[in-house]
């Protein structure tokens, strides 16, 4: 059986030290359940029932310390934890618990995605709903989000804009039109936005010219 060769008490926690180079932390106010000494033998039940209390412990501070510097998605965490090695029980318990408080939630997460994507550059409903799937998100809030952001239609006026900085970087003559139309589908605008903003380019470019 595993011996405890120390018990040290810290601000949140306490520290198991065992005589097989394992520690394991409990929280606090699960720490005296168990009458835990230097020198005690723990037997089997008792250890795996600590374990799993240990498990479940320090799968929920690496959890928050994940959360810390940004919201996460239910998926993120999920990855997260799993590639520290927690089990899945301790992961669902975690994850279950922190979307129960709202500390997880994928509706405000894909929102505020979205609002902080279009901040930075244009970009069009089929391109944020790429990178919100790539985070694991479900489809159904994903379109909730992109309809509540209102990211779902395209503002004419954003997507000219962009259309016309990528169209005058560009060198060359007529052939930077089809450049600047395969930059706004990979931005993911829809085809008759691109177009659209092409025909204003085109009209300002060319006035007498009729407008595709």
């Amino acid at each position: 059986m595993p011996k405890i060769l120390k018990v040290e008490y810290r601000e949140s926690h306490v520290v198991l030290a065992l005589d097989d180079g394992e520690e394991l932390r409990l929280p606090l106010n699960l720490a005296g359940l168990h009458g835990l000494a230097a020198d005690r033998e723990i037997d089997p039940v008792q250890y795996r029932d600590i374990r799993d209390e240990s498990d479940l412990f320090c799968c929920r501070e690496k959890a928050l310390s994940y959360l810390a510097p940004r919201a996460r998605s239910v998926f993120e965490m999920k990855t997260y934890l799993r590639k520290k090695g927690f089990s899945a029980p301790a992961i669902e318990s975690v994850v279950g618990a922190l979307v129960d408080k709202g500390y997880l939630d994928d509706g405000a997460y894909a929102l505020a995605l979205i609002q902080s994507k279009m901040r930075k550059k244009a970009m069009g409903p089929a391109l944020l709903k790429k990178e919100l799937a790539a985070r694991g998100i479900a489809r159904g809030t994903i379109d909730r989000a992109i309809r509540e952001s209102g990211a779902a239609e395209a503002d004419p006026d954003v997507v000219y804009a962009a259309a016309r900085k990528k169209f005058d970087s560009l060198k060359g003559g007529d052939e930077r039109l089809g450049r600047v139309y395969r930059f706004l589908l990979q931005r993911g605008f829809r085809h008759e936005d691109a177009k659209k903003a092409l025909g204003r380019i085109r009209d300002e470019s060319c006035p007498d010219a009729d407008a595709e």
